[in-house]
C-alpha cells in the first residue's frame, strides 16, 4: 500500500516459507503473528517480544496471541522462553 501525496511504502511484506500456510487449522490471524515475529528473524535478530508487544504490533487481543504462540510452539516453530517474569520468542 502507498500513500498517494508522497508514493512510500506504508506497510513491509515479508515472505514467509511455503509449509507454515499448510499447518492444519492455521489462521489468518496465527499468520499475521507469525509474520510479525519473522520481521526480527528476517533479520537474523533473535525476538524477544512480549504478548503485549505483539498486540500492539498486530492490532489483536491478548487471547489470539496466546493462542497462536502456543500453536506454533505445538508445531516447533518457535520456543517461548520466560526472563524475569515475562515471556519472550
Amino acid at each position: 500500500m502507498t500513500d498517494p501525496n508522497n508514493n512510500t511504502y506504508e506497510d513491509t511484506y515479508y515472505i514467509l516459507p511455503r509449509y507454515i500456510r499448510k499447518l492444519p487449522n492455521i489462521t489468518l490471524a496465527y499468520l499475521d503473528v507469525y509474520e510479525t515475529i519473522f520481521q526480527f528473524w528476517n533479520k537474523n535478530k533473535n525476538c524477544f517480544l512480549g504478548e503485549e508487544s505483539l498486540c500492539e504490533r498486530t492490532g489483536y487481543q491478548r487471547a489470539i496471541i496466546y493462542r497462536a504462540l502456543t500453536f506454533f510452539e505445538e508445531h516447533n516453530e518457535l520456543k517461548r522462553i520466560k526472563k524475569n517474569g515475562k515471556r519472550y520468542l
